[in-house]
């Protein structure tokens, strides 16, 4: 996924980067304030108070697993951010998944071994079939409602159409997948969390087109 022109904010030139990992904090923030009030992770951390630190903390592990095992992007205005791994490609390895279930423990230990739980079923649902996944994409609140998100999808996306790959995603809300609809997803699978959200997860074959 090359850089992109986008356009300008504030007179200069928007493009699409790998983000460095020296600069990975600016996309953790982004994250961790996109998806402060997401149903998954709302569900996740039902505590307002404990769930700005525990999104963070997580966001920190997905954007540096990212960087380090698949592809980062952001717009250079530090708008939104978007998270891929490769076909055969986890994005989270065995010391990053235990992590995970540490943050999960610190959070609320009443609610640990249910949270992990919906945890390992998201990640046991993923599709077998090679695919570039979409781990994570994500737009801060002051700038959303402008397109950036789908600008920085539809970047990804060509990417997988160059190769010629089907890519996946999880929505987490009806709305977020009739976003995802409109750039060529269709819904697979129906993930349920105990006592949580259903997800949706979507796939999206090579070259289907995006508005």
């Amino acid at each position: 996924m090359c850089a992109l022109d986008t356009g300008r904010a504030g007179g200069k030139q928007v493009t699409i980067r790998h983000i460095p990992a020296s600069e990975s904090q600016a996309a953790v923030s982004v994250l961790a304030s996109a998806f402060l009030d997401d149903p998954l992770t709302v569900w996740s951390s039902p505590d307002a108070d404990v769930r700005r630190e525990f999104n963070h903390s997580l966001e920190a592990i997905n954007v540096r697993c990212a960087i380090q095992r698949g592809h980062a992007y952001e717009m250079t205005d530090g708008s939104a951010v978007a998270l891929w791994v490769s076909p055969g490609v986890e994005l989270l390895d065995e010391a990053a998944i235990g992590e995970v279930a540490e943050i999960i423990r610190s959070a609320d230990p009443a609610r640990a071994s249910f949270v992990f739980e919906g945890f390992l079923k998201i990640l046991a649902a993923q599709p077998k079939e090679p695919h570039f996944h979409l781990t994570d994409i994500g737009v801060a609140p002051e700038a959303q409602g402008r397109g950036l998100g789908s600008r920085l999808l539809r970047d990804g996306l060509d990417h997988c159409d160059r190769y010629g790959c089907p890519a996946y995603l999880e929505a987490t809300s009806t709305a977020s997948a009739a976003l995802y609809r409109r750039h060529g997803f269709e819904v697979v699978q129906e993930i349920e969390l105990p006592d949580g959200p259903t997800l949706f997860g979507m796939w999206r074959k090579a070259g289907s087109g995006s508005p």
